[in-house]
């Protein structure tokens, strides 16, 4: 299937936004003056639409394989089995010690007591590690793989019609037992299992993906798309706002409201779109690699600080987004020329 620059460019966009997210700007600066306690949660909330808009764009070539004809149990098969290493990998990775708070870089022995001690804690609280892997991010993967099975189950079995309607409850749980727990529709789900994980957000994002991808996209997909996010971030930080003044929910913690829904949808709306504004190739080039990205970040992320602390510079906290993502970029590119790691970022 051909790539399309639109989406490459939008998917470079989304996965700096993840970079925001995980970086936290002005996290330590919000602790002593509200105006960056703003900024911190200005940047942390519009970076959400991010993993909604990956997970509905891989819903909309999911459904796009099936419609040409593809077998929904090969299109998923190849699916899953690419998550599945994609995550065992990953997961491998990350085992080893690479956040530079912690690492005893004079002593390389070391090594080996503290992926020990990772694998204790991992072990004490297996559902974390089966939705997680051996890092919080990978949840991303396990995720997206709930959703194409439970997807696929449906439509294999003839109640793709119930589709929505499941994805819709899915997604109301999610929010009830997570960013609303504290309210009064709050509810306690399965012992406290944080549904960021498992198919409770992503099932309604992908699913949206699938019924998009029965439509054709036009340029007019750009303004409708733009509207549908800007709605979504009114609603969306409506949400955080009333969640915090009124519950004492703090920013940091509101992942998915009922709002992160259309900033999702709008963004993959723009990005299908094809609008001659989203046509840069030099941009549209990083669109491969940023599940690459996407992976691998989190290593940069923990290995800068044995360089850069204390974080009290407003400038270098949007610098470091933008030296995570060329460190990031960069390592992907190299590991992409290595017939046998492509895969890993690709």
């Amino acid at each position: 299937m051909d790539r399309s620059r639109s989406v490459d460019i939008v998917r470079l966009i989304a996965v700096i936004a993840v970079i925001v997210i995980h970086v936290q700007p002005f996290t330590i600066l919000a602790a002593v003056s509200q105006l960056y306690e703003y900024l911190f949660v200005i940047f942390s909330q519009a970076a959400r639409f991010a993993v909604p808009f990956f997970f509905v764009i891989s819903g909309y070539y999911w459904g796009k394989r099936i419609r040409s004809g593809s077998p929904i149990s090969a299109v998923s098969g190849k699916a899953l089995s690419r998550i599945i290493l994609l995550f065992v990998v990953w997961s491998l990775v990350y085992l080893l010690p690479h956040d530079a708070r912690t690492m005893n870089l004079t002593d390389p022995g070391s090594i080996l007591p503290d992926i020990h001690s990772k694998l204790d804690t991992l072990f004490n609280d297996p559902v974390a590690l089966a939705f997680q892997g051996t890092t919080v991010h990978l949840w991303f993967l396990t995720s997206l793989a709930c959703a194409i099975v439970v997807a696929s189950l449906f439509l294999l079995a003839g109640a793709g019609t119930l589709l929505p309607a499941i994805a819709v409850v899915l997604y109301l749980l999610g929010v009830a037992a997570k960013s609303y727990a504290a309210t009064p529709v709050g509810i306690d789900l399965l012992g406290g299992f944080n549904t960021r994980n498992g198919p409770f957000f992503s099932t309604l994002f992908f699913v949206t993906g699938y019924y998009l991808s029965d439509r054709t996209p036009t340029p007019q997909w750009m303004r409708v798309g733009l509207l549908v996010f800007l709605g979504g971030l009114v609603v969306h930080f409506s949400e955080v706002i009333f969640l915090l003044l009124q519950y004492l929910v703090p920013a940091a913690r509101l992942d998915y409201v009922l709002g992160t829904y259309f900033l999702g949808l709008g963004a993959a709306m723009v990005a299908l779109s094809g609008h001659r504004s989203l046509q840069n190739a030099h941009l549209a080039a990083f669109g491969g690699l940023t599940l690459g990205i996407y992976c691998i970040h989190i290593l940069f992320l923990k290995m800068i600080p044995q360089f850069y602390a204390p974080r009290t510079n407003p400038v270098l906290e949007i610098a470091l987004v933008f030296i995570v993502l060329a460190l990031s970029a960069g390592a992907c590119y190299l590991l992409s020329k290595v017939p046998y790691l492509r895969r890993l970022v690709v």
